[in-house]
């Protein structure tokens, strides 16, 4: 998302919002289950009979650090969502703040 178009009105932030969110959602929900399976996969082969495969399965989850990949999608993936509550919630109180402004000045003119 290099290129973020500033919303305009109330309904067009809402609906940016809901999208954001979805698509974080969406993202770190497939890495999330991915990792899952990954670490899943190699605790059962690691408990395998076969030692030879053991080993080898040891030895890659060193290299990949499946566990740390895991811990690190988990975070991003909620500090994504407290930046895009907070964003929702910094455009509410933006167009709330203007929808009285807005009032204020009818009232005066």
């Amino acid at each position: 998302m290099s290129k973020v178009m500033c919303p305009w009105s109330l309904i067009e932030s809402e609906v940016f919002i809901q999208v954001l969110k979805k698509e974080t959602d969406e993202y770190f929900s497939i890495l999330s289950e991915k990792s899952s399976s990954l670490l899943s996969s190699a605790d059962c082969l690691t408990k395998s009979s076969n030692t030879d495969l053991s080993k080898k399965i040891v030895s890659l989850l060193e290299d990949e650090d499946v566990i740390s990949l895991y811990m690190e999608c988990s975070a991003h993936y909620y500090k994504w969502k407290t930046i895009i509550n907070a964003y929702a919630k910094g455009l509410k109180n933006i167009f709330v703040g203007l929808a009285k402004l807005d009032k204020v000045k009818k009232g005066l003119a």
